[in-house]
């Protein structure tokens, strides 16, 4: 984990190449499958329906920092950000987004590691999701305090890979909506 540290010591402290994958006003180079759906809303991503994934289709990403808002709506509300997966939506990581116990709250990566502690989150006001990526390593932060940190298996990389993967978000499903207004990735090694 000393790697995922220092890829945010050097996030903060140098130049670096920040995409702003979600311009606030459509989802152009989003594809979404499933069936559910986002709408843009006050410039905001609104779930509707679901489940579903909508995944950024432009291109894929390999090592860095993505950085994403969020707002849920109420104490049910639960959602996911999918990293390293393929361009299909397989395989990857999912990020989640809601309450639960240590392995189904925000932070946690489904099926893999459960969240050191699960933050407390107050419906109706955004928080800020932080996912530090490089190579077999996840690190996950949720309004700067450091909730998760995972090292896959490197013999054994998923679907989408160590290297060059795709991106998205997770809708659960009516009656769970969590929003979203920001999508960013930051690279420092370009």
């Amino acid at each position: 984990m000393r790697v995922l540290l220092f890829l945010l010591i050097a996030w903060a402290a140098f130049p670096c190449e920040v995409e702003n994958l979600f311009n606030g006003t459509d989802t152009s180079g989003w594809k979404m499958s499933g069936s559910g759906r986002f709408v843009v809303e006050d410039g905001s991503l609104k779930p509707e329906g679901g489940p579903g994934l909508l995944c950024f289709a432009q291109r894929q990403f390999a090592n860095g920092v993505i950085r994403v808002e969020f707002r849920p709506t109420d104490g049910n509300s639960r959602a996911a950000v999918a990293v390293r997966m393929t361009e299909r939506g397989t395989g990857g990581y999912r990020i989640q987004i809601g309450a639960g116990d240590p392995w189904h709250c925000t932070g946690a990566i489904e099926g893999h590691s459960r969240a050191a502690s699960c933050p407390s989150l107050q419906s109706g006001e955004w928080h800020k999701m932080t996912i530090a990526l490089l190579a077999n390593e996840t690190g996950v932060y949720v309004d700067g305090q450091k909730v998760n940190e995972y090292i896959g298996d490197p013999q054994a990389p998923y679907p989408g890979g160590w290297g060059r993967s795709s991106v998205g978000l997770e809708n659960d499903g009516p009656g769970s909506e969590v929003y979203f207004r920001s999508f960013t990735f930051v690279n420092n090694f370009h």
